[in-house]
């Protein structure tokens, strides 16, 4: 083995490239620095999400101070703890429906006609098709069998010839008093 002598000064002699102490102390600085990055990053995401809320809730903030105003104006603050009591809950109705439709029917459209929060009172027409007319009764007694449904009447039903379907119109009452949905 040859060993080379190096006769320069320490200060011209080439350098290690780092040394391993140096290279934790910089390594650290990135990750600190990184994290600081990725902290600035979430929070400035969340904040644009909140300045894009904002409006929203302020009409929201504006609908219910209006409401408030009026109930206080016509004193039926007493009613509030009634009128949450009898809120229908739309997603449980629209559940029951599609889980009472037999094979062979399908729905192509749901309203809400007519509602007044204050008796939880409304209406619903259900619009669809169906391969046989026995199989739309068989999903009018199933929505008959629910019970907050006050009534489920077929208004219309006509034949489909370029389809081979019968069309129907179904109008569903809810009850003035009942079960709470």
């Amino acid at each position: 083995m040859k060993n080379k002598v190096n006769l320069l000064p320490k200060k011209l002699q080439p350098q290690a490239p780092l040394k391993l102490s140096r290279l934790c102390q910089l390594t650290m600085i990135v990750v600190v620095f990184a994290a600081i990055l990725m902290a600035y990053a979430v929070f400035s995401a969340d904040l644009n999400n909140k300045r894009e809320m904002l409006p929203v809730m302020q009409k929201e903030l504006d609908a219910l101070l209006l409401i408030g105003e009026r109930m206080q104006q016509t004193g039926d603050t007493n009613q509030v703890p009634g009128l949450l009591a009898n809120k229908i809950k739309w997603h449980q109705v629209l559940a029951d429906i599609k889980q009472g439709l037999p094979g062979g029917v399908w729905l192509t459209e749901v309203n809400l006609i007519e509602h007044n929060l204050r008796d939880a009172k409304g209406q619903l027409v259900i619009k669809g098709s169906g391969e046989r007319l026995s199989s739309i009764g068989l999903y009018i007694h199933n929505l008959q069998q629910l019970p907050y449904i006050g009534q489920a009447e077929l208004v219309n039903s006509r034949l489909n010839e370029q389809h081979d379907t019968m069309e129907f119109i179904i109008h569903i009452t809810f009850p003035e008093s009942g079960d709470e949905i």
